[in-house]
């Protein structure tokens, strides 16, 4: 029964790349656009950073009675950086790609991203 678990749990994963892999180039092909690419990678790991670092320290400073300007600061940043890929990309594509891409792409490179921040705390 393991077995069978690991050959699903494989072939979700299989056909999930297959998608995205279809989606990137459908994106290619009419708006010469790729939403998963290296640099955006990058800039959602650092955008997911700058809003976890800077809610804990947020949280840090509100339990400890000091200033919580800095957190704020962290997190405005990161949204701001999000908000940029956003725009970019929506900008770029139609609109029904850019939602459809960003979506994709902020779930599953957020929780690349935050896995990595995570491994390496």
């Amino acid at each position: 029964m393991q077995v069978f678990k690991i050959i699903d749990a494989i072939s979700v994963i299989a056909i999930g790349v297959w998608m995205l892999y279809v989606f990137n180039k459908s994106c290619k092909e009419k708006y010469n656009f790729h939403f998963f690419t290296k640099e955006s990678f990058i800039a959602v790991a650092i955008s997911f950073s700058l809003v976890l670092v800077g809610y804990d320290w947020y949280l840090a400073s509100v339990s400890n009675n000091k200033n919580t300007m800095s957190g704020v600061a962290m997190i405005i940043l990161g949204a701001n950086l999000g908000l940029v890929l956003i725009f970019r990309s929506s900008f770029q594509t139609s609109f029904r790609y850019a939602i459809g891409g960003l979506s994709i792409q902020l779930i599953i490179l957020g929780t690349l991203a935050f896995l990595i921040s995570m491994i390496l705390m």
